[in-house]
């Protein structure tokens, strides 16, 4: 049972990592109650998009010589402590900078890669599935903190006060989940702690992995930025379009799982061409819909597209350089979505501002994609294959 009781508390760290993409319903408040402008809360978010990956880096290196429990329980104390910072503070800019942007985003990395490479090793014949339902939570945890902050915030409660319950209510469990989390007792430690080893570096498996999703990402990016106002733009009208929000999100959650599934059975090169390729075909359509209710389900099954980008890569990762590495790899082939976050929406959000039109948005969005899909095959089938065992072959 002890495998599946990680794999649970993966998925409640995920959950709670994962409501930074909740963080859009703390903009009114924020700008009501403290009188910060609407770009200030948006450097707040892109701080922790921008810092993930780094602390990845580190938290990974931990993990791999100390184990996962280490990481979880460090990035329980940093986000709790970033959050109850911001709070104690009335949400003053200096502290939402320096608790929520940098500690919160700090701990979000050393978070996630703990959660994610602990139940993959347990379960190396079923690395996509597990990696999905791990990753699904990171995308649930948006819908379940927008709830809660929506149901407080009606109360009249303070933002600064909500922070404070958020970051001792997420630090505890994350503390407590982390404590469950340990690798399998054959499991290979690091013994070189202090060295760098970025051999993987000069790898096409690697750059391929990190084209790919840096590909995948920015398309998905670019609308996930701007998915309201390009709703307006096309005449939907606006309760559709928050409802596209929340469909696009639900099909994020629900698409880790299912791109692990898929991973597993067609294997990851299939299923890295087939996502690239489905959410190019898919954005574009968006330019033809005049139905709100097929605007929500478009953007169901983009949300769906868009989920493969937290397992394929991952997965891949473990499968072309072996499940004991991935905690040292996969955060490096992550700042690809840092750089496709930086990117994305800025692209998408000055497209329009330049042409006054969403549709080169979408052009740009979907050819990313596409050229990504072409990019990333023929880095894996020209020059990885053939170098690589009979036994990776098997599951490309």
């Amino acid at each position: 049972m002890r495998k599946y009781l990680i794999v649970v508390s993966s998925f409640l760290i995920m959950a709670t990592l994962g409501g930074l993409y909740a963080w859009s319903i703390f903009v009114p408040p924020l700008k009501e109650q403290i009188g910060v402008s609407t770009g200030f809360t948006q450097i707040i978010f892109g701080l922790i998009i921008g810092i993930l990956p780094v602390a990845m880096v580190f938290g990974g290196r931990l993990l791999e010589s100390k184990g996962p429990m280490y990481s979880g329980i460090i990035s329980g104390i940093l986000f709790g402590a970033g959050y109850i910072m911001a709070g104690k503070s009335g949400a003053r800019p200096l502290f939402l900078i320096t608790g929520i942007g940098l500690m919160s985003g700090i701990g979000t990395g050393f978070g996630y890669i703990a959660a994610l490479s602990s139940p993959v090793k347990w379960f190396p014949q079923k690395r996509g599935l597990i990696t999905g339902i791990a990753t699904s939570g990171f995308g649930a945890g948006a819908i379940f903190l927008s709830f809660i902050v929506r149901e407080l915030l009606k109360t009249g409660m303070p933002v600064s006060r909500i922070f404070m319950i958020i970051g001792i209510t997420y630090g505890l469990i994350i503390i407590t989940a982390s404590l469950f989390l340990n690798d399998p007792k054959d499991t290979v430690k690091s013994t070189k702690s202090a060295e760098w080893n970025l051999d993987f570096l000069k790898d096409t498996k690697f750059w391929a992995l990190f084209w790919g999703m840096f590909s995948g990402a920015f398309a998905g990016l670019v609308i996930i930025g701007n998915l309201k106002p390009l709703a307006l733009y096309f005449g939907i009208d606006s309760t559709s379009a928050i409802l596209a929000i929340s469909s696009l999100s639900m099909g994020n959650t629900a698409g880790r799982i299912l791109w692990g599934y898929i991973a597993d059975r067609i294997g990851i090169q299939k299923s890295i061409r087939l996502s690239l390729i489905i959410i190019a075909i898919l954005i574009p359509i968006y330019a033809f819909v005049k139905s709100g209710l097929l605007f929500v389900i478009l953007s169901l099954f983009i949300g769906l597209a868009f989920g493969a980008n937290f397992v394929l890569y991952a997965t891949g990762a473990s499968i072309f350089f072996g499940i004991e590495r991935i905690g040292e790899i996969y955060p490096f082939v992550s700042f690809a979505y840092g750089i496709a976050g930086l990117t994305g929406p800025p692209a998408g959000g000055y497209a329009y501002d330049i042409t006054g039109s969403y549709i080169y948005s979408l052009i740009i969005s979907s050819l990313v994609a596409f050229v990504g899909s072409i990019a990333a095959i023929h880095l894996i089938k020209q020059h990885l294959t053939h170098r690589l065992p009979e036994s990776v072959k098997e599951v490309l």
